[in-house]
């Protein structure tokens, strides 16, 4: 694991360098959840520090297709963004 996040640093940086003046408007991302409760926190970091490099304004849409306890992880995390939306 701390290997990929490495690789991510490194991504990472050439991004910033590449797309320093270059930013785009809006974007949507929709992602399935199911079964990963447990890196449902990281999955949201990561993505909005990669997401926030590139595009003034987004959001990240949870699709929970069963319920339960994950989706008070969704609801949770939406509540400290409000750019995050849950289905």
């Amino acid at each position: 694991m701390n290997k990929e996040k490495g690789e991510l640093s490194r991504y990472h940086l050439q991004k910033v360098k590449i797309t320093e003046n270059l930013t785009l408007g809006y974007i949507s991302v929709v992602i399935p959840v199911y079964k990963v409760q447990d890196c449902l926190h990281e999955l949201y970091q990561r993505l909005k520090a990669f997401i926030e490099i590139i595009f003034e304004d987004f959001e990240i849409i949870l699709v929970e297709d069963c319920g339960g306890d994950r989706f008070k992880i969704i609801v949770e995390l939406a509540k400290k963004d409000p750019r995050i939306k849950g289905i």
